[in-house]
């Protein structure tokens, strides 16, 4: 999930297995104006088990104008 607001809102964004435990998931950034200037990572995992964690990072990286 990707979040500009300070963790308020998180939107999914989808993932494709490329084998081997990896994913490959593309990302779309909103323009700064409207967000907090900061972008927050969170990506959860499960299993068949129903193993689950959830890692989050509230800011990833700052967003620039262009």
């Amino acid at each position: 999930m990707i979040g500009s607001d300070g963790g308020a809102h998180w939107r999914p964004v989808e993932a494709d297995p490329l084998g081997g435990g990896r994913f490959l998931a593309e990302l779309t950034f909103p323009r700064l104006a409207g967000t907090s200037g900061l972008v927050g990572l969170r990506v959860e995992a499960w299993d068949a088990d129903g193993n689950r964690t959830v890692q989050t990072v509230s800011n990833a990286f700052g967003l620039a104008a262009r």
